[in-house]
């Protein structure tokens, strides 16, 4: 799959996934630069950002032997991982992500992926060591449902991974897709806020009835009026663009805008639209 796939995350967002590139070599160093010094800490143990950086220059750099990919969301790279096959038939395992993805299942579903593809590339084996201190990595480990041998030693936890797809990995698969499935909804079904993309003065407008009805139905969460050329609606101000972070917005303008306020949405990082044009 050069291009890629689109997967659902556990808080409903999606992250495009792709095999890494070379050209990928910025966007993975602007990773690091975001990631603290804790983070690099636990994963590269020693020197921080600086072991980071040269592991970046290394994983983009001709010579690289491994296989890697890389993740992407609301348009910046925020996850890497990869293997690098050993001639025993092992393979090293190691996985970067952005601290601001931690606990949304992205980590487990790149380690998902890479054990499905090495077992296929005739990998029997993957082998990692984890700091003892990094308790949600060794749990990522051990939930992937793939047999594990493990020892610790020296505050390392040396973790060694049968490459082999089993039932309980593809059922920790599906229910994870499950998960995502339906924190996807949710944001839909149960916002915890709303923009209305089209609202207008007029009262027979649709923008104007749908702000109506979330004000007058009691909605608990913001509301957000959207309308550049009006400063109030209903006792609201308006925005002349969707606000960042908005689970969902209703859009009710002429239909030739439409793709162009889904684009608008995307980038905000809107999670989901109702279109009523």
């Amino acid at each position: 799959m050069p291009d890629g796939y689109d997967v659902l995350l556990r808080d409903g967002g999606i992250a495009h996934v792709r095999p890494l590139c070379p050209a990928d070599r910025e966007g993975l160093h602007q990773l690091v630069d975001r990631s603290s010094e804790r983070s690099a800490y636990l994963r590269f143990f020693t020197g921080g950002r600086n072991t980071a950086h040269a592991y970046i220059d290394r994983i983009t750099s001709d010579s690289y032997g491994g296989r890697a990919r890389v993740a992407g969301l609301r348009g910046r790279l925020v996850a890497v991982a990869e293997y690098i096959p050993m001639e025993d038939g092992r393979a090293d395992l190691g996985i970067l992500l952005d601290d601001a993805v931690h606990g949304h299942g992205l980590g487990t579903l790149l380690l998902e992926h890479l054990a499905v593809d090495a077992a296929e590339h005739g990998v029997r084996e993957l082998v990692a060591d984890v700091l003892a201190e990094n308790r949600p990595m060794i749990q990522v480990l051990r939930d992937l449902g793939l047999k594990l041998e493990q020892y610790f030693e020296g505050g390392t936890l040396h973790v060694s991974i049968a490459a082999e797809p089993t039932p309980r990995l593809m059922a920790a698969i599906e229910a994870r897709d499950h998960e995502a499935e339906r924190a996807s909804l949710a944001r839909v079904l149960a916002p915890r806020s709303v923009a209305v993309i089209g609202a207008s003065r007029d009262e027979h407008a649709i923008g104007h009835k749908v702000l109506r009805n979330l004000i007058d139905g009691g909605f608990c969460g913001p509301i957000h009026p959207v309308n550049p050329s009006a400063g109030e609606i209903a006792g609201l101000a308006c925005h002349p663009k969707v606000p960042d972070g908005v689970d969902l917005a209703v859009v009710a303008v002429p239909a030739r805008r439409v793709l162009d306020v889904a684009r608008d949405c995307a980038a905000a990082g809107v999670a989901g639209l109702v279109v009523l044009t």
